[in-house]
């Protein structure tokens, strides 16, 4: 279970901030956080348009935060949608942007959203890096729910080129954070990964238990993305078991 952030934001929220907000960056502000509610539903070629028209407008206002966050928008909703070497692009151009503010949160954002990236080349190695430099990146300035996704996201990467163990030192280290700072998505996300170890190991109690954890969570936080998520892996045990 990869995921590219921790939040879950409010559609109804976001619609308002974009009702109430009428002109300059204030609207540009408002049009990427609705950017963002859309994109956590998948709709990833409205989010592209409305990312576009934003990018559009914020440089000819001359925003560099807006042209970044925008930017990224673009560039993740792109490689959702298989268009990796243009989303790459505006990745990278996005990276630029915060490097020049100094703004090292959304420099840590683009350097997850690169290795997300890298891995969906199969670039292994340089997915690693970008993870890495993130990692740093979020510790230096103490976000610790964006270390956790970081770290959770390290040890799916990790069992995909099956290094077993390596990852579930990253998911332990990623379930004692969320449980500190009370990130229920990440917790239950982190499950489902320790369950996929198990079952890998042939712990399939175990990996029920994990299974059956991350239900728990996602019901009780409304996300059937990862109720769909816990239920398969849930399945997958109990055939083990059988």
């Amino acid at each position: 279970f990869h995921f590219s952030s921790p939040f879950i934001v409010r559609r109804d929220r976001a619609i308002a901030c974009a009702q109430v907000a009428h002109s300059g960056d204030s609207e540009m502000a408002a049009r990427v956080q609705l950017g963002w509610v859309l994109f956590r539903q998948g709709e990833y070629t409205v989010v592209i348009d409305q990312a576009q028209v934003v990018l559009a407008m914020a440089r000819v206002s001359g925003s560099k935060p807006l042209q970044a966050e925008s930017l990224r928008l673009l560039g993740v909703c792109q490689q959702e949608l298989g268009e990796l070497a243009p989303g790459r692009s505006n990745l990278e151009e996005a990276l630029r942007l915060y490097q020049e503010l100094g703004d090292r949160r959304g420099e840590s954002k683009v350097a997850s959203n690169l290795a997300v990236n890298m891995r969906g080349e199969h670039r292994f190695v340089e997915a690693r890096q970008w993870y890495d430099r993130a990692l740093t990146m979020v510790r230096s300035i103490g976000d610790r729910r964006n270390e956790v996704m970081i770290l959770n996201n390290l040890g799916v990467l990790s069992i995909s080129i099956g290094d077993i163990e390596v990852g579930r030192s990253y998911f332990e280290q990623a379930s004692v954070i969320a449980r500190e700072v009370g990130e229920r998505m990440s917790l239950g996300a982190v499950w489902v990964n320790l369950s996929t170890i198990c079952r890998i190991q042939e712990d399939f109690a175990q990996a029920l238990a994990y299974a059956g954890q991350a239900l728990d969570v996602f019901r009780a936080i409304g996300t059937p993305y990862g109720e769909a998520h816990a239920w398969m892996r849930i399945g997958h045990a109990q055939v083990g078991l059988a």
